[in-house]
């Protein structure tokens, strides 16, 4: 696996190619072994498959943590509705 940058929306970005654990089972069991090329060559690398940023390095993913300002991913994860007729097992999740 290598990194190249990629254009997207106009931007350089980085890409580790090869690297896709939804796709290769052998990575999603062991993801440390993928990504260790990746915290050399790429530590932040975006997943265009995905439209999504992966961090490799625990300090990037602490800071990520502590300013969501900045490291926000609300417009990429979306939670569906809890359909109403598991709302009385659910009862936490809001129902609309």
């Amino acid at each position: 696996m290598a990194a190249e940058p990629v254009e997207v929306d106009g931007k350089t970005c980085p890409v580790f190619h090869g690297f896709d654990p939804m796709a290769k089972p052998e990575q999603l069991a062991d993801p440390a072994l993928a990504l260790k090329g990746a915290r050399e060559e790429a530590p932040v690398f975006y997943m265009p498959q995905y439209g999504l940023w992966c961090m490799t390095r625990y300090e990037d993913v602490r800071e990520a943590f502590r300013d969501s300002a900045t490291y926000s991913n609300a417009s990429t994860i979306r939670v569906p509705d809890v359909p109403p007729e598991y709302a009385d097992k659910l009862a936490y999740f809001p129902v609309k």
